[in-house]
Order: structure tokens, then sequence, then C-alpha cells
């Protein structure tokens, strides 16, 4: 892997935040709807999405958008030494750091409809 991408990487997965989102990513291993990573957060909605785009921008996550509704989930497209970085990583992570953010993910899937976001989010910001 080239230096500079290396640093971008690092950089980009460096912030508590962008960290966070990968090892919920990483965890549940299936997509995440940006509505679900704002409760989970209790982040504002505009801060999600700014990580997220770091993210994507960074070819760490991928989103897709269907309806209304935009899932992210762990780049597939991504090089194997970046993935297996990322992986190392959050593998690294005391899950005691982020356990809040589980417990109110899991709870956020339990009201899916058909395995689908139905409920949006309540703006915080």
């Amino acid at each position: 892997m080239q230096l500079d991408k290396l640093v971008g990487l690092l950089k980009t997965a460096s912030h508590p935040k962008r960290l966070r989102i990968m090892a919920l990513l990483a965890e549940f291993d299936r997509e995440v709807c940006v509505c679900e990573f704002v409760d989970a957060l209790d982040l504002p909605q505009y801060q999600v999405s700014q990580h997220l785009r770091e993210l994507r921008n960074n070819n760490l996550v991928e989103g897709r958008r269907e309806g209304t509704w935009v899932y992210y989930s762990l780049s597939d497209d991504d090089s194997a030494e970046s993935r297996g970085l990322i992986q190392g990583i959050v593998k690294h992570l005391d899950r005691e750091d982020y356990a809040k953010q589980i417990e109110r993910l899991e709870e956020r899937f339990r009201k899916r409809e058909s395995g689908k976001c139905v409920i949006g989010y309540d703006d915080k910001g």
C-alpha cells in the first residue's frame, strides 16, 4: 500500500466516532441505516453523515440508497490490505468502549419491518 493511502486511512480511522461506526459495522456484519447510526451514536444526522462521507471517501464503507433510506456497510471493494488493517484495528478495541452503542443499535434493529428501517430518526441537531 502506498504511504499516502495508508496515512489517509489511518487519519480517517483515528477519529473516535468514525472508529465506532466501523466497529459497529464489523460487530453486526450487516447494513446499517443512517438513522440507526443517529440513534446508536446519539449524534445529529449531519454529524453522522459527515463521518460516513469521510469513511466512504476513503473506501472504508459503502452506501446503498433504498428509497429515502441509505444503508452503509464495510466496503467490499477495498483492497485486502486496507480491509485487513481496519479489521485489525477494530479487533483490538475494547468492546466495553462502545457497548451502549451496540445495545442501542440492537434495539433499533428490532424495530425494523421485513429487515428494513422504517422509523427514521429524531433530529438532534
